[in-house]
């Protein structure tokens, strides 16, 4: 699989963060919305590269920020 492939799926599986990924790759919203929603266009690799690597740090952020959340099981109570 091509980097555009990969690219395009990764962006399926991180639908609700596009928002957060076109800042981390510092391009536009609209951008990523394109390479997500018609991969047959013909995206510059540096583009690719951009929101590949911005999944790592998207990723990452996310792992940080849930990591000092306490954790709840059902009814709302607090575990740990």
């Amino acid at each position: 699989m091509g980097i555009l492939q990969n690219v395009v799926a990764d962006l399926a599986v991180e639908r609700g963060h596009w928002p957060a990924i076109a800042r981390a790759a510092d391009v536009s919203y609209s951008t990523v919305v394109a390479v997500a929603t018609r991969p047959s266009t013909n995206p510059r690799i540096r583009t690719l590269e951009a929101i590949q690597a911005a999944f790592s740090t998207v990723r990452r952020k996310r792992l940080q920020a849930t990591a000092g959340a306490p954790e709840y099981v059902a009814g709302g109570r607090h575990v740990g």
